[in-house]
């Protein structure tokens, strides 16, 4: 029901709510998701390759503020500008990555991540990051569980 409010408003803003919302739900699970694992690489906690200005509850909590103090017009802007991973590709393959190296063994999930990064994700930058940068911090964090 709410994506479908924010799409009935046919304004950018409603539109911006309704992408970014899910980036931000999905940075929330995802740095959960790596939370406990011991790194401290912006790769795998923040899915940068450099460390970002907030975590995702501190973005969460910025926008949570933002209602009450910023006028309508503004939200967009700073939704859009918002420090987290606005490609939700990303933190979708990094969500399931991490999910399979709990079940698998490292090559499966290796071979599996590659694979369908391969085949889903539609812009080769963001495969690249996961295949490149994301899968080595991730192996090097769950070698010993």
């Amino acid at each position: 029901m709410g994506s479908a409010m924010w799409h009935g408003s046919h304004t950018y803003v409603g539109y911006s709510f309704d992408n970014n919302m899910i980036a931000v739900i999905s940075y929330l699970a995802h740095q959960a998701s790596v939370s406990h694992l011991p790194s401290t690489s912006s790769v795998l906690k923040q899915l940068s390759l450099t460390p970002r200005s907030m975590d995702g509850v501190e973005v969460s909590e910025d926008l949570v503020r933002m209602f009450s103090e910023k006028e309508v017009p503004q939200w967009a802007e700073l939704l859009d500008n918002a420090d987290l991973p606005h490609v939700y590709f990303i933190t979708f393959a990094a969500l399931i990555a991490t999910g399979f190296s709990l079940m698998f063994p490292w090559f499966i999930t290796s071979f599996l991540i590659t694979k369908l990064c391969a085949i889903l994700i539609p812009d080769e930058t963001s495969a690249k990051f996961i295949d490149d940068h994301y899968l080595p911090e991730l192996g090097k964090a769950v070698e010993n569980i």
